[in-house]
């Protein structure tokens, strides 16, 4: 299971790879960029509405195992 850390930590990935910064984010997502810096740092736990909000922003369809590790 992945830890709201980690999903996180994915989240930041992505958000750099499409070249946005999290004020960018926050305005996509309509939330204060504090309130995003949380969603990726894991201090807020996040619903499955704001990560399939974000999965959208981001240009991805979100299905669960987008953000969960696969095991080995």
């Amino acid at each position: 299971m992945n830890t709201p850390e980690e999903i996180g930590d994915y989240i930041e990935q992505l958000r750099k790879q499409k070249g946005l910064t999290q004020a960018e984010m926050a305005h996509k997502l309509g939330v204060k960029t504090s309130t995003y810096t949380h969603f990726e740092t894991g201090r807020t736990n996040m619903t499955l509405s704001t990560l399939n909000r974000i999965s959208n922003a981001l240009g991805y369809d979100m299905h669960v195992s987008f953000f969960l590790k696969k095991s080995h």
